[in-house]
């Protein structure tokens, strides 16, 4: 176990100056794609609704309308729903709970 730490390959992170073990870049790539395309998606999405139920667009059809709304609060409640559940590491000095 010992060699296997001591083979482990690490780098510094430019930005926080954190030790960043190899095996983690992908997860964590993930996750940066994952917060930019999930919002992105639901923020067109909201906007196709918003235009539809306006009366001077109402761009979508019925069906399209219920499809693009069942999409959006499907993807939106997942992407943000983890969030609560969350806890923060104490050394951040970030308490969700205010």
């Amino acid at each position: 176990m010992a060699q296997a730490i001591a083979r482990a390959r690490f780098w510094t992170c430019g930005t926080t100056g954190l030790k960043v073990h190899e095996a983690a870049v992908p997860p964590i790539m993930g996750n940066a794609v994952t917060a930019v395309v999930f919002p992105l998606v639901g923020g067109v999405l909201s906007l196709l609704i918003l235009l539809t139920r306006w009366e001077a667009f109402h761009l979508l059809s019925p069906k399209w309308y219920y499809i693009a709304l069942t999409h959006q609060a499907t993807e939106q409640s997942s992407a943000w729903s983890p969030c609560h559940f969350w806890r923060l590491p104490p050394h951040l000095g970030i308490s969700p709970d205010g």
